[in-house]
């Protein structure tokens, strides 16, 4: 699979050092399933959550 060999290619698994991996999609079930064969496990998940106001709505602080 392309996706395994470039992460063997990039990530060096035969090399000790500590790795990290950044803003992978959940939804890439692919890479994260070879990231997780790999070792790597999650420690944080991010959430986006946006609201839009149109002119007429205000903001309060309560």
């Amino acid at each position: 699979m392309i996706i395994n060999a470039a992460l063997s290619e990039i990530l060096h698994p035969d090399q000790p050092m500590k790795r990290s991996a950044f803003n992978i999609r959940s939804s890439n079930s692919v890479l994260v399933e070879l990231l997780d064969e790999l070792g790597y496990v999650t420690t944080m998940e991010q959430v986006l959550m946006v609201r839009a106001y149109d002119e007429q709505q205000t903001v309060t602080a309560s």
